[in-house]
């Protein structure tokens, strides 16, 4: 259970240093940490398919393109999208 909850809080930080962020998103990491963001992303992406989908979808965006902010509104437009139309 420690390795978990470990692997969660370092995975976020690893995975931001891969990004360059314009000032105004580094500025606004500062108030929500890596860690707390990979913990409460980690769970909902693997909790369905929409999620999984979505997650993977924004993740690919975000390396391809480095805009972090599209990519949240890409995610949230994603998930509303699964879930509205699909059976």
């Amino acid at each position: 259970m420690g390795l978990v909850t470990y692997l969660t809080r370092v995975s976020g930080l690893i995975i931001l240093r891969q990004f360059k962020l314009n000032k105004f998103m580094r500025n606004w990491l500062t108030y929500l940490p890596g860690t707390v963001l990979s913990a409460t992303l980690a769970p909902l992406i693997i909790t369905g398919v929409e999620e999984f989908l979505t997650g993977v979808t924004v993740l690919i965006f975000v390396i391809f393109t480095s805009r972090l902010a599209s990519g949240i509104f890409l995610g949230a437009f994603l998930i509303y999208s699964l879930r509205t139309f699909t059976f």
